[in-house]
């Protein structure tokens, strides 16, 4: 896993020869509602029994560790890519941790892109 997260770091390394920010959406879906992205009540149960028993090695051969990981991850992709590269999200425009707004929907929801710049430029 950290070869991949090394070579996804040096690919944005050349992405940041040409071009000095990587702006990219915030989320890749619209807000989930709070609580959302929590295990069910089922995979809580068998999460408690598997920690008691000390079967962890059981529950990611059972698939639910990568499930719940996917589940939660996928909503933010970008900012994944950024914090694997170790690239900063820019203060140019509104201060530490850079969340532009872009627009407002009809559901009143806001969306915002993310500017991130080279790692160590900050």
């Amino acid at each position: 896993m950290i070869r991949e997260w090394d070579k996804a770091a040096r690919s944005m390394g050349r992405f940041h020869e040409t071009y000095d920010v990587y702006l990219t959406p915030s989320v890749a879906y619209p807000p989930v509602k709070i609580g959302e992205l929590q295990p069910k009540p089922a995979e809580m149960v068998l999460i408690k029994t598997v920690n008691t028993l000390g079967l962890v090695g059981l529950l990611k051969a059972s698939g639910i560790v990568d499930k719940l990981a996917i589940e939660s991850l996928s909503k933010t992709p970008f900012t994944q890519l950024a914090l694997m590269t170790g690239q900063g999200e820019t203060k140019y425009v509104t201060g530490p941790g850079c969340q532009i707004p872009l627009r407002v929907n009809l559901d009143n929801i806001r969306a915002f892109t993310k500017a991130c710049h080279e790692y160590g430029q900050n």
